[in-house]
């Protein structure tokens, strides 16, 4: 039987909410965005918005309260879906702002009743969701909900840790895994836990520079992207965002963020024997597992540590 698709790397409890709120906040700061979506996008051409993947509805909550959306709510209709509702708001939050809410995989097709339907679709962090396969049907979906000309808005991250200093690999190629897995420093040991994991579950390594191809291939016209620094703990401090914004009030929630999901990845590996920090070398027992998740929580703390991102505006063909 076929590895699924889609797989949702963590469980959608309180903390997982709480992340993803914090994530998307920090993103903001990151791009430098003081709207929900950057200026390739005219929020007065969009009448019809999905949200796919939404989450905590953070983005739809940003987009539905925008200046430029609600002066205009009387003619706009904004949807999200999921493949897991638990991770949604109440009903009371999403009813009080008109936005309707469904269940679906994206990888899957979408009722006929949404086809051509959509303006403006997004989706954002699925990095740690979906295989190559799972994007490939993904995108289709997506291309299949559009209306003609419309857009969607992707933002993604490489599941990578650098020291602070990054660039993408040559065109045609990919990161060199070994360089940044294969010592022993606690960064390396870092992308021993986040890096393996997504290499396990057959994520796609590297979709700062994939996806711009595999939109093309999918029928979109790519119209605006940027790649930014993700920093995460000390960094924050130090490395702006890409229009020149402050990360540094997100220093210690960063660090909070991180040290949440590295355990959440460890933990699973280590309880199916597959664990190795450095790599090469397997953590068999609980006292080395936490001694490995606490040596990579003070380096996000007294140095930081850095992964890239980047998004997508990309309109249908």
């Amino acid at each position: 039987m076929a590895a699924p698709a889609t797989l949702y790397a963590i469980p959608a409890t309180v903390p997982e909410k709480d992340r993803l709120t914090n994530q998307y906040m920090m993103k903001k700061r990151v791009y430098g965005w003081t709207a929900p979506v950057p200026a390739a996008i005219d929020p007065a051409q969009v009448h019809t918005i999905l949200d796919i993947a939404a989450g905590t509805c953070a983005w739809s909550l940003d987009v539905v309260r925008a200046p430029q959306i609600s002066a205009r709510r009387a003619v706009v209709s904004i949807y999200t879906c999921d493949i897991n509702l638990d991770i949604l708001p109440p009903a009371s939050v999403t009813d009080a702002e008109g936005i309707k809410t469904f269940a679906q995989d994206v990888t899957q097709p979408f009722a006929a009743e949404h086809h051509g339907k959509f303006d403006l679709v997004h989706m954002s962090f699925l990095t740690l969701c979906l295989t190559s396969e799972g994007w490939r049907a993904a995108l289709e979906n997506i291309h299949a909900l559009l209306a003609p000309g419309g857009q969607v808005m992707l933002d993604e991250l490489d599941p990578l840790f650098f020291k602070g200093q990054y660039s993408a690999p040559a065109a045609g190629s990919s990161y060199d895994l070994d360089k940044h897995m294969g010592g022993t420093s606690w960064i390396d040991k870092a992308n021993c836990i986040y890096t393996a994991f997504a290499l396990q579950k057959n994520f796609v390594i590297g979709l700062t520079f994939l996806l711009g191809p595999m939109l093309a291939q999918a029928g979109f016209t790519v119209e605006a992207t940027e790649v930014a620094p993700a920093p995460f703990g000390k960094l924050c401090g130090t490395l702006p965002g890409l229009h020149g914004d402050s990360i540094a009030p997100y220093e210690a929630l960063s660090a909070d963020n991180l040290a949440f999901v590295l355990r959440e990845f460890a933990t699973r590996m280590f309880k199916d024997g597959t664990l190795e920090a450095p790599r090469g070398t397997r953590i068999t027992g609980e006292e080395a597992l936490e001694a490995l998740l606490k040596e990579v929580d003070e380096g996000t703390r007294t140095e930081g540590v850095v992964s890239v991102g980047a998004y997508f505006v990309a309109r249908k063909v």
